[in-house]
């Protein structure tokens, strides 16, 4: 094989697009990263997903009720009407998160943490 060749069949290898998260794996209890996974509605109350990678998850009506996501990785996910009541959200990403409708009673987040309206 000419050189060639194989750094043709190299490049081609390293472009497959990559296994994407499987929902499942997180429901299960056997992952905490699930990024751009489909999870509205899950029931996901007292799960640990600190320093969970979850950026771009569908979460919309998904219930967090007292999950642990200090350092979690939420950037870009959609939270919509989400019950993070008693979560902890310390030192949590989210970036562009959508929080429309989202239940926050009594969430611990850090020290000067606002969500405004235009972000919801």
């Amino acid at each position: 094989m000419t050189p060639r060749f194989l750094v043709l069949a190299f490049l081609l290898a390293s472009a497959t697009p990559s296994r994407a998260a499987d929902p499942g794996e997180l429901l299960a209890g056997r992952s905490k990263d699930c990024p751009d996974c489909l999870l509205a509605g899950a029931r996901l109350k007292r799960f640990d997903l600190s320093e969970a990678d979850l950026a771009g998850a569908n979460l919309a009506g998904a219930v967090l009720h007292r999950a642990q996501l200090a350092g979690a990785n939420l950037s870009r996910a959609n939270l919509t009407g989400a019950n993070l009541n008693k979560t902890d959200l310390k030192h949590a990403n989210l970036a562009g998160a959508r929080l429309g409708q989202a239940m926050l009673f009594e969430a611990a987040r850090q020290r000067g943490w606002r969500v405004s309206n235009r972000s919801c």
